[in-house]
């Protein structure tokens, strides 16, 4: 029977194991094609594959990673996002579980790579740092990580950031066990860019320098031709056209040598052109840009097309050949296909060809579609921004839904183990009692042994007991014979007794005659004792008269006594009077302490209300404050805009009589710093009034002058105030900039309070007009003084109200004052923004120390390139 069931059990593990190998295999095998179709960019078809294996390699852990890893990368290639990282993120957990660093360091990377293909940047960085901490050894993994980590801090913006990546990639090449030129050029090249995004093109310019050293060094054609097109651009952007021409043909040399595509090489023909432009060499210029203008038409992409027919009506314009200009200028507008960035470009071209042709009405109406199709650019941003935003949202929302999923996971195994750890409790349970009960019965038996050998045991002492009675039998008839001895022994010693008595008689005879002798002793002493009476009776009577003369003296001292008592009685009787005074008094402070209590109680209930109303009027302002918030530009929309900027604001209270207002249109830039009447709420109603008007003035009055601006902004505050028909005085100090992005100048106005800019390392102040926005008036007209700066070199402006220069501290407590002011931003102005404005912070905050804040403080800084 036993060889029968052990012959079942062998039959039945060899069809276990071939069924096992059969399953094995086929999953092995749908892998293998699946991931062949990935490679293939097959992706429909490997997702197919792999979702059929998906619930098949459930139960072979290190398929079902490889099957989870191919659906990840195959919906990452076909742009769908979130169900990509739902993959990622439960291989990532399977690794996190495994403890598998070099499998978590993969993944976190991929992760991250895949944010920042979907333009989420921020969570880009969380997962690629991570990435970065894993990969503690490996340089390889470091290098390319510090790579993605660096362009998403570009993409945020954090320029500072991505250029101690960059410089952190350098270090890492240099210690190589081989000098890395390839990533060395990599970075060296980026950092060139990161300048470019500061607008320090001079630094960007030095470095690229270095970049042309390398692909030299390397002897990398391709690289240097890029290289020396980047410098190319940059002496372009620095108004250094010789050096820029230079380069720009050096490049074309190059490019004509490696035999590059002609879509490669025409760039380089259309910046020579347009430098040849700048040196008004217009016949070079346009030779240049009709060779390039040949190569793009083979290409066929008519965007290209359009924009070089327009770059040449802009050189036939400056020959003042208008008929050709023109010519050029309508082939670019009717192959733009709707591309509004061309047709912008172009419509101002035709806006300016009409305007020196003299036709007035057709200069506006291209000019009315030129600013139409500026606002069109905007929408299109605002809707990508919206679709980037959107996106974002979207795969957080799927990060979070695959987490909770993974935690449900847990917690249903978790569940399993605890039924399967309480089923094991259960079976450890019945094996103990089983145990106890071996050694309850393993107890009984040894109990019986034991009986058995206390039989044994009393019968032993039962043959000792009867082996002591017959010695004691002996021992017994020993005694008898020592008894009769004793007896004889006996006899002898009352005869000695009887000797002895005799001699006691003797003795107690002599003993009654030395008692006599002492009862006459005694006698005598009674005689002494008598005598000794009479002399204490003697003594006792002189006591007694003693005593009767003490008494009476001691009655005169009762009647003194009594005197006195009657004195003492006299002043308790006063005593009882006062006592009854106080407590009389007591029970008035009594009365006049409940009426305290009560007043107290009241006091409570209005300090009550008086908290319930400073809740509610906290809650006011703190609602008034998000509202006043929800006002103010947004950093994203001005850092869109100026990318090279900041705004340091600080209000004094909750809500603020400071604020800043920003808007773009045309390709134009108006920025304000505005410091209103008051502080607290009342500046803040005045703020509200600005910033409308402000928004009425400029978008629906168009207008952008900065000193008409202020005209207008003064006489609306006044009519809103009704400051001709009331004594109301209030109003605002402003100062505004408008920054032309085109025409390269940056016009500036201010009411009270200064601008500051840095140019070519000279500070420059231009002076406000000593006269505020709103109050009393009277002059007929208030009229402000308009500035224009010219920004072909970077320039630096700082707008501000005067909380910063006016505020207290230091070890004197003293202002901060206006030249401090000025030195501190002459120090700082080369720096990013994003450093500036923490200096800014940083410098009030230490000044300050303690001490309360006077004034609402407000600093407005952008750099125009």
């Amino acid at each position: 029977m036993k060889k029968f069931l052990f012959t079942i059990f062998v039959c039945f593990l060899v069809v276990f194991e071939s069924l096992y190998a059969q399953d094995i295999l086929q999953i092995q095998a749908l892998n293998k094609q699946a991931m062949e179709l990935l490679q293939n960019k097959k992706l429909d078809q490997a997702i197919e594959i792999s979702k059929k294996n998906f619930e098949l390699s459930v139960n072979f852990p290190e398929e079902h990673l490889k099957n989870m890893l191919i659906l990840a990368k195959a919906y990452r290639g076909k742009g769908d996002a979130s169900n990509s990282l739902k993959y990622y993120l439960q291989i990532l957990k399977i690794d996190e579980d495994l403890k598998d660093d070099r499998s978590i360091l993969d993944t976190d990377a991929e992760i991250g790579t895949l944010y920042q293909e979907s333009g989420v940047h921020k969570k880009a960085l969380v997962y690629l740092n991570n990435a970065y901490k894993q990969s503690t050894a490996n340089n390889n993994d470091k290098k390319t990580l510090l790579k993605q980590i660096a362009l998403s801090q570009r993409q945020l913006k954090q320029y500072a950031r991505a250029l101690s990546s960059y410089e952190e990639l350098l270090n890492l090449c240099q210690h190589s066990a081989s000098l890395d030129l390839q990533n060395t050029l990599y970075a060296v090249r980026n950092m060139v860019e990161v300048q470019k995004d500061l607008g320090k093109y001079e630094k960007a310019m030095e470095i690229n320098r270095r970049v042309i050293e390398i692909a030299r060094q390397m002897k990398d054609s391709t690289s240097l031709a890029v290289a020396l097109n980047n410098g190319g651009f940059l002496g372009k952007y620095l108004g250094k056209n010789p050096e820029a021409l230079q380069d720009f043909r050096e490049a074309f040399d190059i490019e004509q040598k490696l035999k590059l595509p002609e879509k490669d090489r025409m760039v380089t023909l259309v910046n020579i052109g347009i430098i040849y432009q700048n040196l008004k060499d217009y016949e070079n210029s346009v030779a240049f840009l009709l060779q390039a203008l040949k190569m793009i038409e083979k290409e066929g992409n008519n965007k290209t097309i359009a924009s070089t027919n327009n770059l040449i009506a802009t050189v036939y314009l400056s020959m003042q050949d208008y008929s050709l200009a023109e010519n050029y200028n309508q082939k670019a507008i009717s192959l733009a296909n709707n591309d509004f960035e061309v047709l912008e470009s172009a419509n101002f071209t035709a806006s300016q060809i009409a305007r020196r042709t003299g036709n007035f009405r057709q200069a506006l109406t291209a000019y009315e579609k030129y600013a139409a199709y500026g606002d069109s650019i905007l929408k299109q941003r605002d809707l990508q921004r919206e679709a980037e935003l959107e996106a974002q949202i979207n795969l957080e929302q799927t990060e979070k839904e695959v987490k909770l999923l993974m935690v449900d996971k847990e917690i249903k195994a978790l569940a399993v183990e605890k039924y399967q750890l309480q089923a094991e409790k259960k079976e450890q349970e019945v094996q103990l009692l089983k145990k106890q009960n071996d050694l309850e019965i393993a107890g009984l038996r040894q109990k019986e042994l034991d009986k058995e050998r206390v039989l044994q045991d009393l019968l032993l002492k039962q043959q000792q007991n009867q082996a002591e009675v017959r010695e004691q039998e002996i021992s017994g008839l020993q005694k008898d014979k020592h008894i009769q001895e004793l007896a004889l022994q006996q006899g002898e010693l009352q005869k000695k007794e009887g000797l002895q008595k005799i001699e006691l008689l003797n003795t107690q005879k002599a003993s009654l005659e030395q008692a006599q002798k002492y009862q006459e002793e005694l006698r005598k002493q009674d005689a002494v004792k008598q005598r000794f009476t009479y002399l204490v009776a003697a003594s006792l009577s002189l006591l007694l008269i003693f005593m009767i003369f003490a008494y009476r003296r001691n009655q005169k001292q009762a009647k003194l006594l009594a005197v006195q008592k009657d004195k003492i009685e006299l002043a308790n009787t006063a005593l009882l009077q006062t006592q009854e005074e106080i407590l009389a008094q007591s029970e008035h402070l009594k009365q006049a302490n409940e009426e305290i209590l009560a007043k107290n109680d009241s006091l409570e209930d209005q300090k009550r209300i008086i908290e319930h109303k400073n809740k509610n009027i906290t809650d006011s302002i703190n609602y008034a404050k998000r509202i006043q918030t929800a006002m103010l530009p947004s950093d994203e929309s001005i850092l869109e805009a100026l990318p090279e900027s900041f705004v340091f604001f600080r209000p004094r209270d909750v809500v603020s009589g400071d604020c800043y207002w920003f808007a773009e249109k045309h390709h134009i830039c108006i920025i304000a710093a505005v410091d209103c009447t008051g502080h607290g709420v009342p500046g803040a109603f005045m703020s509200m009034i600005a910033n409308d008007l402000l928004n009425l003035i400029v978008h629906d009055k168009e207008v952008h002058r900065p000193d008409l601006i202020l005209n207008q902004l003064h006489k609306l505050v006044r009519k809103a105030l009704k400051q001709g028909e009331t004594n109301s005085k209030d109003g605002m100090d402003v100062t505004i900039s408008t920054y032309h992005k085109n025409t390269k100048i940056v016009e500036c106005a201010g009411a009270m309070n200064p601008i500051i800019y840095i140019q070519n390392n000279e500070l420059h102040t231009l002076k406000a007009d000593k006269m505020p926005i709103g109050g009393e008036q009277k002059e007929m007209e208030r009229i402000f003084t308009n500035h224009e700066v010219s920004v072909a070199e970077p320039t630096t402006f700082y707008l501000f109200t005067d909380g910063f220069q006016d505020q207290f501290g230091g070890a004197e407590n003293r202002k901060y004052m206006i030249k401090n002011f000025r030195e501190l931003l002459f120090e700082i102005y080369q720096k990013p923004m994003e450093e500036q404005h923490d200096i800014l912070e940083n410098t009030i905050k230490n000044w300050m120390g303690k001490k309360h804040q006077i004034d609402d403080i407000l600093v407005i800084g952008f750099r125009a390139n």
